[in-house]
């Protein structure tokens, strides 16, 4: 072995003590950074030639430890997200346009910005998929878009159904002749009536009266009234909004309609800035005195029950185990994903992660050309599936949880103190 070849020896052991101690002193360091993953010193011989005579050189490199599940650390933020298993979060650094630069993530410690993104530490936004009003994913799996939580304003429910629990007294006279709209009209008195509140889509209440008259034996005609300003509906000549016949069985129970209910629509009028709105009136079930009934008893309302809501303001969100956003409004309306207030969560899983490039203190970026990418889109993906009770992943969120990587911190130690005694040249 040569001088030079001595001394490059010498120095490649002191070049690879000093990388594996920044090595140790970088986990210790990061102990409590969100995401991190322990990374561990391999040394490696170098030879500088062929022969019992050639420099064996040492060379140091970094092996992150990426697939080793960190400790879940409660947190107070609902939207502070940990995955256990298999699975990263998609984030991007361009939330104007998303599909420039997507990364993948463990570090789910997301706040939201002043715009309303979720972003973590180290500025990367969360992307989400959006449903659609029924809930459904896009068809175009790969269509993705950042998660806004700004959007998430204050919001009403429009009625869509009206059930009735109310008793028609059996003994009630039957009237003469009647015609559909005798009742609004006043020609014909009604034998009972009640007047119902119902919430159109900007969150007003309007009222409705439903009001019965017996034309026959087992035999009620009824009729929908609207009882606010007439102009509403486009005149007078709207009214009544809905009419129409239910009869019932000898024993009470109802008869018809057979479906047991009947849907009108409210025709509103251009001025009222809303659309047309379908109400369906739930009399019960056919044979079941579970609604509308007819026994010997004074007529009276049971109960009546609407859904909507009137205007209420966003009071929390939250994220659940699937990864559903939902929003939650002081009117008691639970809002999931829809395209214009919602997004969905998002994770993907990959057949092997050791090789990822960092990007950032956090992130991971993908490499495409090297290592094939398997997004968990659906259960029978293997890799990063959002479940809710079994593995390969599962997503904590709602006061929900940090994901660390937490280094041994004893053994770091110990490994420092090694590497520092090994660098030391004898005096």
């Amino acid at each position: 072995m040569s001088l030079y070849g001595a001394l490059l020896t010498g120095v490649s052991g002191l070049d690879a003590n000093s990388r594996a101690l920044g090595i140790t002193s970088s986990n210790i360091a990061n102990v409590n950074t969100v995401g991190f993953k322990t990374s561990n010193a391999l040394f490696s011989t170098f030879l500088a030639g062929n022969g019992d005579e050639a420099p064996a050189s040492v060379q140091v490199h970094s092996a992150q430890q990426m697939s080793q599940q960190g400790l879940l650390t409660s947190t107070g933020s609902a939207t502070d997200l940990a995955i256990s298993g298999n699975g990263f979060f998609v984030v991007t650094d361009n939330p104007a346009n998303p599909g420039l630069g997507t990364f993948y993530t463990r570090a789910g410690a997301f706040t939201a910005d002043a715009n309303g993104l979720l972003k973590n530490g180290a500025g990367f936004f969360l992307e989400g998929w959006t449903l659609d009003a029924n809930g459904n994913m896009p068809a175009n799996r790969s269509s993705l878009n950042v998660i806004n939580l700004g959007s998430l304003n204050g919001t009403a429910e429009a009625t869509s159904t009206l059930t009735l629990k109310a008793n028609l007294q059996s003994s009630a006279a039957a009237v003469g002749a009647y015609t559909a709209g005798d009742m609004t009209s006043g020609t014909v008195a009604p034998q009972f009536e009640q007047t119902i509140n119902v919430y159109d889509s900007q969150g007003s209440a309007r009222p409705m009266q439903l009001a019965f008259v017996k034309t026959a034996a087992d035999t009620w005609a009824y009729e929908v009234d609207y009882q606010g300003p007439v102009a509403d509906i486009g005149g007078a000549g709207s009214n009544p909004v809905a009419s129409g016949t239910i009869t019932f069985n000898a024993d009470g129970t109802l008869a018809t309609p057979a479906a047991g209910s009947a849907t009108f629509t409210v025709p509103w009028a251009a001025s009222t800035g809303l659309a047309s709105q379908d109400i369906t009136v739930k009399f019960g079930t056919a044979g079941l005195s579970n609604g509308v009934t007819q026994f010997d008893a004074p007529s009276a309302l049971t109960s009546a029950n609407v859904n909507g809501a009137p205007y209420g303001a966003l009071t929390s969100v939250s994220v659940d185990q699937q990864g559903y956003v939902t929003a939650l409004f002081d009117n008691g309306i639970r809002q999931f994903q829809r395209a214009r207030t919602r997004r969905g969560q998002c994770l993907s899983g990959f057949g092997r992660f050791g090789r990822c490039n960092r990007s950032g203190s956090q992130d991971r970026r993908r490499r495409l050309d090297r290592i094939l990418l398997a997004r968990g889109l659906d259960g029978r993906s293997r890799q990063g599936i959002l479940r809710s009770d079994h593995h390969p992943a599962r997503l904590f969120g709602g006061n929900a949880h940090h994901h660390h990587g937490r280094p041994d911190v004893a053994g770091a130690h110990a490994d420092q103190a090694v590497a520092k005694d090994t660098a030391s040249l004898p005096k």
